[in-house]
């Protein structure tokens, strides 16, 4: 077995800036609707194809590192410890790498994957509402999926979109979008099996978001003999997937999307290289950008430290942190954050949300965010907001602000109210855009004795111009 050496993951590491690099001229073409760009509609459709093969060549990678681990370890007597224990630690260094490129070029899947569903937000947000896929292999499965990609772009017209490019689309392999209407029509799960060393047999099971139309007796369908099997289960889940996903949002209920966007734009071009910058939003919001010259993507995965940006900010987090402290309150409480990426790459995608990508941002900006030349931290002291709605009558249950679970007369109660962190932090919505969305389900519960209301924030960006 030839071990996986620096070089090798330098070369793999050079090819996968390369393709990252393609894939976001095409959508900065795609967000910009320069359609008549050159070769605008092969890279529409290669896309995919570029992105998908770029994960699969990293994780094969990342599968050789694990087998050299495995023979390293299971001839551990063999090695001179202090080889043994570096060696060791020098592959999950280069595993780590890879997992934050697959992160990287998921980002960008996310990003085009939207496209086709922002008309279908709540199939998206059904997605989103799954567990996480995790997937570091590149077996046969994956092998599958790349080619039935890389040959069938399209079912009885309907594009094809890959799943496993993204973080936002986990349940099936694929969705078959209708062009025209930007919906989907199915949603498919592939099944591979290897008929020899040359030859793949590709099974794929089609699910139709017409057929889910019919109402159901009941929620969720179950069929205990498909779920005897690991493929019926998933069948059945995607089967009640597009059910649930039948729900719609009320329009009339529709809040103006207000956002941090532009002040964290004009954050990032006004930092300068090697430097840090702040801008505090609100009362209890702040950004601190931290900007970094431009490297090979070797360079940014292995020589810088992006784990501990808050001391890299040198104390000027701390300084902004005393800023958004409420005098008088007992619920003062700092949470920091990161801007599209958790400190270890992770996605941080939540229901009712939209990719970073398509704010209304500079594409010069949001390449620096995406491709890590830059990082942004959040910082959020929800006790602003908290005692603004106890100020409106409610009670507030909030991990972040326990002294604040105030008995009202009115007896109105915000529960789980930290999945609005998310949206303030990760997300650039405005303190004002929940209050809204509070005001908008007390006047849907007036006149009712006893309402329970369950909100939804739901972003919106108007991409078709």
């Amino acid at each position: 077995m030839r071990p996986v050496s620096r070089k090798i993951i330098e070369e793999e590491f050079l090819m996968a800036d390369k393709s990252l690099e393609h894939c976001w001229a095409l959508l900065t073409d795609l967000k910009e609707f320069s359609l008549k760009a050159e070769n605008f509609v092969e890279r529409f459709i290669t896309f995919q194809d570029t992105l998908a093969s770029t994960i699969f060549r990293l994780q094969t990678i990342r599968d050789q590192i694990i087998a050299e681990e495995k023979v390293i370890v299971g001839n551990k007597p063999k090695y001179k410890a202090d080889w043994f224990v570096n060696r060791l630690r020098i592959l999950a260094r280069y595993k780590k790498g890879i997992d934050l490129i697959v992160s990287m070029a998921k980002a960008q899947g996310d990003a085009y994957a939207y496209f086709f569903y922002q008309n279908d937000l709540a199939l998206l947000s059904e997605h989103l509402g799954h567990e996480r896929v995790i997937n570091h292999t590149a077996g046969i499965g994956e092998r599958g999926e790349l080619e039935f990609l890389k040959n069938v772009k399209q079912i009885e017209g309907n594009f094809t979109l890959f799943h496993g490019i993204t973080n936002i689309l986990r349940y099936g392999d694929f969705s078959f979008i209708d062009l025209k209407a930007l919906k989907v029509v199915h949603v498919g799960e592939l099944k591979t099996s290897q008929i020899d060393h040359e030859t793949l047999d590709l099974n794929l099971h089609l699910l139709k978001r017409k057929d889910a139309e019919i109402s159901p007796p009941k929620l969720p369908l179950t069929n205990p003999e498909m779920e005897k099997t690991r493929r019926g289960r998933q069948l059945m889940g995607i089967a009640n997937f597009l059910i649930r996903g039948r729900k719609l949002t009320d329009p009339s209920t529709e809040l103006v999307n207000q956002s941090y966007a532009k002040e964290v734009n004009n954050l990032v071009k006004n930092t300068r290289m090697d430097a840090i910058n702040l801008v505090q939003t609100s009362p209890g919001v702040a950004f601190c950008c931290i900007k970094f010259r431009s490297a090979s993507l070797f360079t940014r995965i292995f020589k810088r430290e992006y784990q501990d940006l808050a001391a890299m900010s040198g104390g000027k987090l701390a300084e902004t942190a005393v800023k958004l402290v409420k005098k008088g309150s007992k619920n003062n409480g700092i949470i920091i954050g990161q801007l599209l990426y958790n400190p270890d790459f992770s996605d941080k995608n939540t229901p009712g949300t939209v990719p970073i990508f398509w704010n209304p941002m500079d594409n010069a900006v949001l390449k620096r965010i995406y491709f890590i030349d830059c990082a942004i931290i959040s910082l959020f002291n929800p006790a602003h907001l908290i005692e603004e709605l106890i100020d409106m009558g409610f009670s507030v249950e909030s991990n972040y602000a326990p002294k604040a679970k105030i008995p009202t007369s009115r007896g109105k109660v915000i529960r789980q109210f930290d999945l609005f962190i998310s949206y303030i932090m990760n997300y650039l919505l405005t303190e004002s855009f929940v209050t809204d969305a509070v005001k908008e389900a007390v006047e849907y519960a007036e006149g009712k004795p006893f309402a329970q209301v369950s909100i939804r924030l739901q972003q919106h960006v108007d991409i078709l111009k």
